[in-house]
């Protein structure tokens, strides 16, 4: 299954929205919040390693489009390499490259971003079910189950 990733972020944006307004008294809002961060994490996780792999491969091609103008542009490898660190098509073989690298990272931050969103609301949904339970006996605290 192909991930879609304009669906993906208008989800994350969707769960972001939410969890800049969560109230921390709010179990229902915080337990569906742990439920919609978990499933999305696994898709961003996808795209993660999809984005690792392409970054991989820019980098890759880069380097080979690199090798191939200093060929063309000299015998002598240093000359080479220096005339070729200006031309065009090497130029945009790292520029490709910079930019599948931005938005692997970018991917990244948002996976741990759904990561902290997960915990936190599970931290919320756990302080409000330890709340709602009776004491044992006078303490209020320690000895719940």
């Amino acid at each position: 299954m192909a991930l879609k990733y304009n669906d993906v972020l208008e989800e994350f944006e969707s769960i972001s929205r939410r969890y800049k307004n969560l109230v921390d008294s709010d179990v229902g809002e915080a337990y569906s919040l742990m439920i919609n961060s978990s499933s999305l994490l696994s898709s961003y996780e996808q795209m993660y390693a999809d984005a690792i792999k392409l970054v991989s491969m820019k980098e890759r091609l880069a380097k080979a489009t690199e090798a191939r103008v200093s060929c063309e542009l000299s015998p002598k490898p240093t000359e080479g390499a220096r005339r070729a660190a200006f031309h065009e098509d090497v130029l945009n073989g790292w520029k490709d490259y910079a930019e599948s690298l931005r938005n692997q990272k970018y991917i990244e931050a948002n996976s741990k971003f759904l990561s902290r969103v997960y915990f936190d609301t599970k931290m919320i949904v756990e302080n409000c079910y330890r709340k709602e339970r009776p004491a044992v006996r006078d303490d209020r605290v320690v000895g719940r189950v």
